[in-house]
């Protein structure tokens, strides 16, 4: 063989070797076998790449099996899948998070896909899984939503829990690891946001409807029509009673139709909201408005000593009802609507003798149901003159 074949056939060697070396891990050869690497060459062949790519930030790793939360004494379980990732549980990140401005909403791009909402509106389970077999989670891709911004993430779903890989929950919830271990949560923005609001007039506008007449067991509609004339001008004489009287619709239930039709007839300024979240009513309270709501009350869970505190529904009935959205409260990381439910019957507090339809606080998350399992669209009504 002469010197030029010989130069020829080792550089086609050569050649041949180095392809092979380029080779990333796992990837398949023309014959469909995985090459055998030289660590020495891999490592070389990878910074060389690296060179080449634009230089990005990475995300911190997330080593520990919990995160602490600055300057609270609790921690965070972190799970761990076959995939070698930490996941945070949504329902118990949830806990810890600043309700006032943390509060988001989840749900599936397909509408056959459960919803869950906001931070706090998960069942609780407290038994802890360290590692769970990735071939049992679904993950799908899911709309994550936090103070009107929205973004996709792919989402575990195992056993009616959802799981977020924690650098995606960094992203979304806006915190960052520090401390020794890379494992302290400290968020980015503090918590400024007002925990409550109320729309509050200086004089009494609650009614009960008991006191309104020949169809007061059916009077709900009216007489919460009758609270927003009130509502709107202290001078206001209107009642649960006179509203009826102008639309008896022969002592039947009022409808929503028959509600927006009162509210054009007598000049009341108002907006049909297509309700999705219970952001869109604290968006309407924050605004100074009231929110007249049709709702399917056997998803407000009924409080079997409605004397003892202000919270839930305080009667059996659990049909289709009106009542009005006041206010809003914060209260253990859980979000309230302060309620205006006409639904009284002169049942009263007797430690203040107040009414127990007034200032009912009902969690959100079961309105929330309330409403989604009954009327989808709630009124705003505006003060006068705005």
């Amino acid at each position: 063989m002469n010197n030029l074949k010989k130069l020829a056939i080792i550089l086609a060697l050569s050649m041949s070797l180095m392809t092979a070396c380029a080779k990333k891990p796992g990837e398949k050869t023309e014959e469909g076998k995985a090459p055998v690497e030289n660590a020495e060459n891999t490592e070389k062949t990878e910074k060389t790449e690296e060179k080449d790519q634009p230089v990005e930030d990475e995300k911190p790793a997330v080593q520990a099996d919990e995160l602490k939360f600055a300057m609270r004494d609790s921690t965070l379980d972190l799970y761990s899948f076959d995939d070698g990732k930490k996941y945070i549980r949504l329902d118990e990140f949830s806990e810890f998070l600043a309700p006032s401005i943390h509060r988001f909403s989840i749900k599936a791009n397909d509408k056959n896909k459960r919803v869950a909402m906001k931070a706090g509106e998960f069942n609780h389970n407290k038994k802890s899984v360290s590692k769970l077999d990735l071939s049992q989670v679904e993950f799908d891709e899911y709309e994550l939503r936090l103070d009107k911004e929205s973004k996709n993430y792919n989402i575990g779903f195992l056993k009616g829990f959802y799981f977020l890989e924690v650098n995606d929950a960094m992203e979304f919830f806006d915190f960052k690891l520090e401390g020794d271990g890379h494992d302290e949560i400290v968020f980015a923005v503090p918590d400024t946001k007002q925990m409550e609001a109320a729309n509050n007039r200086d004089y009494d506008w609650y009614e009960d409807q008991a006191h309104t007449g020949e169809y007061n067991e059916g009077n709900c509609g009216p007489t919460s029509m009758g609270m927003v004339l009130k509502w709107l001008d202290p001078n206001s004489t209107a009642t649960g009673e006179s509203c009826r009287n102008e639309v008896p619709n022969d002592g039947q239930w009022w409808s929503t139709n028959i509600v927006e039709d009162y509210f054009k007839a007598h000049d009341i300024h108002y907006d049909d909201v297509f309700y999705k979240y219970p952001e869109l009513i604290t968006d309407e309270i924050d605004k100074g408005n009231i929110v007249y709501v049709c709702a399917i009350m056997k998803e407000i869970k009924e409080n079997t000593k409605p004397e003892s505190n202000k919270f839930g529904r305080f009667y059996g009935f659990d049909g289709g009802h009106f009542f009005l959205i006041k206010g809003y409260k914060v209260i253990d990381g859980e979000l309230y609507f302060e309620v205006y439910d006409p639904n009284g019957w002169d049942k009263y507090y007797p430690d203040t003798n107040e009414p127990m339809g007034k200032d009912r606080l009902y969690a959100a998350r079961e309105v929330d149901q309330a409403i989604k399992n009954w009327y989808m669209t709630v009124f705003s009504v505006y003060p006068a003159g705005k």
